[in-house]
């Protein structure tokens, strides 16, 4: 049996939601920041709730941007997802 965690889908669509409208025509603005706060709630809400697990996500996290960020790759920084969506099967 498996069991769906409504908060978990609901944090997930909405990540996936804002991550979808910015990337698609990145430029700074409104839809920029409203995905990089449904991804920093996102995961400051998991790591109060799961710190054990989703601190070192989160420092890992930093570090794959800071290299993204310097290199100018985007598709580093597209990892980032990867470990988010993988890190969410683990949470109990």
């Amino acid at each position: 049996i498996i069991i769906v965690d409504p908060i978990k889908c609901i944090q997930l669509g909405i990540v996936l939601t804002t991550s979808i409208l910015y990337w698609r025509k990145p430029c700074k603005g409104f839809r920029r920041n409203m995905d990089i706060v449904a991804v920093f709630s996102t995961g400051f809400y998991n790591a109060y709730q799961y710190p054990y697990l989703w601190v070192p996500v989160g420092i890992l996290s930093c570090f794959i941007w800071t290299f993204s960020h310097k290199k100018k790759k985007l598709w580093i920084h597209s990892l980032l997802h990867c470990i988010g969506s993988i890190a969410f099967f683990f949470t109990p």
